[in-house]
């Protein structure tokens, strides 16, 4: 197994029109390695930002992200919480970061997540932590 960071994985599902040589590079890295290509939370996470940057919509992002975890050559750090946290996005209105975030600590043995944030915190997994609570 080798592993993308960031840019490669942009690279590979988004025609960066500034970037052409290294999108091709990234795509051959695909086509061209028996290994499986690991992509971590942190990248996926980074990733689901930049394509935000390129103004996709939720839709777009979620497509894509789909495309990544239903081709075999990517691995994922945490796959349980990575396709559980595709779920969610799919029908929530929190930030994927948010969903992984809770999958993967709920993978951990954690009971709940707390947060400040509010739109978060309606979504299953976190709670609420109110200032005076503290």
């Amino acid at each position: 197994m080798i592993g993308i960071d960031t840019n490669v994985l942009v690279r590979i599902v988004y025609d960066d029109l500034s970037a052409p040589e290294q999108c091709e590079k990234a795509r051959s890295l695909v086509s061209s390695t028996y290994l499986p290509l690991l992509v971590n939370n942190i990248v996926l996470v980074e990733t689901v930002w930049i394509l935000g940057r390129y103004d996709l919509s939720k839709s777009e992002i979620l497509e894509i992200l789909e495309g990544i975890a239903s081709n075999s050559v990517f691995k994922f750090e945490n796959p349980i919480s990575v396709r559980r946290a595709l779920s969610a996005l799919k029908e929530g209105n929190a930030d994927f970061s948010d969903y992984l975030l809770v999958e993967t600590n709920q993978g951990k043995g954690c009971d709940t997540t707390y947060t400040f944030d509010k739109k978060a915190a309606r979504n299953y997994g976190f709670t609420l932590l109110e200032e005076e609570v503290v």
